[in-house]
């Protein structure tokens, strides 16, 4: 059957049903967001919860020593089943101090050609290196995009109006890359590397 109005005039009101997830990936309780992060195919970080270490619009840092032993530097976020997707604001990676002097990649790796439109990348040879999501800022250090990096990106979501506690560098912390499994790689050499994780729940 077709229905239709006939008038001059008509005033028309509808009620949409939206989903329940917010678009700003926020939560309010503790275990809302749960995740975990693999450097170098090993569990570093274990049922990551940033509400329950901090609450909201705090800085957390989390930093951790790895290895390296392939030319390679691979970071994975991977959400707990039921919770929240992961979050990410910035990395940071540094020198650690060395068992052995700092080799080369074994085989040195050729510039990476990542499989998307993302110019080739070459070996990272200056520490620290800090890279934030969303494009390159400038504070208190200077943080490059992680556009070349990141092979599994998520989505990028951004709070330009919250004023994050514990940090004076309001940039890293108002942005994020939410997803279930977001992966970097970044091509170093081998040896041991202090990697900082930046956070901040929203």
């Amino acid at each position: 059957m077709e229905s239709q109005l006939f008038g001059s005039t008509f005033h028309l009101s509808l009620t949409l049903t939206l989903p329940s997830h917010s678009f700003f990936c926020s939560v309010n309780n503790v275990g809302n967001r749960k995740f975990d992060v693999n450097m170098e195919g090993a569990l570093a970080f274990n049922d990551i919860d940033l509400f329950q270490i901090a609450g909201k619009f705090k800085k957390v840092t989390k930093t951790k020593t790895v290895e390296v032993t392939d030319g390679s530097l691979n970071i994975d976020f991977i959400k707990i089943e039921g919770a929240d997707n992961a979050v990410i604001g910035a990395i940071e990676i540094s020198l650690a101090p060395q068992t052995a002097p700092l080799g080369t990649p074994a085989p040195v790796p050729a510039p990476v050609a990542l499989p998307t439109s993302a110019p080739v990348i070459s070996l990272i040879a200056t520490f620290p290196f800090r890279v934030t999501v969303g494009g390159a800022h400038t504070g208190l250090q200077t943080w490059a995009s992680d556009a070349a990096y990141v092979t599994v990106p998520g989505n990028l979501v951004l709070y330009p109006n919250n004023v994050i506690t514990g940090t004076t560098d309001q940039g890293i912390y108002r942005r994020e890359r939410w997803g279930a499994g977001t992966k970097w790689s970044f091509p170093v050499a081998n040896g041991l590397y202090a990697v900082s994780l930046h956070f901040a729940e929203h």
